[in-house]
C-alpha cells in the first residue's frame, strides 16, 4: 500500500485526480488538445477537471478560450477546485521568490 496519501493528510494536502490533460506539456497541437476537451464534451461526464499549462503561449490564447467557451455551451460551470471543494484556495500566501537554480524537486516512492 502506497504510503502517499498518509504523507499528503499528513501535511492537509488533498489529493486531486484529473480526468484528462490537454497534452500541452508534452507537446500536443492546438488541435490534439482541442479534440481533448470535444471527445470529453461528447462523454458528458458530471464533472471535468483538466490540467492544462497556461505557460504555453497557445494553450493560453487558443486551448482555453475554445475549452471555456464548448464547456459552457455544454452546460458546465466553471470553478476553481476549491470553489468545488468549498475550501480556501490557499494555506498561506507570501512574496514572490527569486528564482534559484538550487531548488530541486523530489518525486518519493513509499
Amino acid at each position: 500500500m502506497s504510503m502517499l496519501p498518509l504523507l499528503f493528510r499528513s501535511i492537509q494536502t488533498l489529493i486531486i485526480l484529473l480526468l484528462c490533460s490537454s497534452g500541452d506539456s508534452v507537446g500536443a497541437s492546438v488541435a490534439e488538445s482541442k479534440a481533448v476537451y470535444d471527445q470529453i464534451i461528447s462523454e458528458h461526464p458530471n464533472t471535468v477537471l483538466a490540467l492544462n499549462h497556461e505557460t504555453y503561449e497557445t494553450t493560453a490564447h487558443q486551448v482555453l478560450p475554445y475549452a471555456i467557451q464548448k464547456l459552457q455551451a455544454a452546460g458546465y460551470k466553471l470553478v476553481t477546485v476549491a470553489e468545488c471543494l468549498g475550501k480556501q484556495p490557499y494555506q498561506s500566501q507570501a512574496a514572490p521568490q527569486t528564482v534559484s537554480t538550487s531548488f530541486r524537486s523530489t518525486l518519493y516512492s513509499c
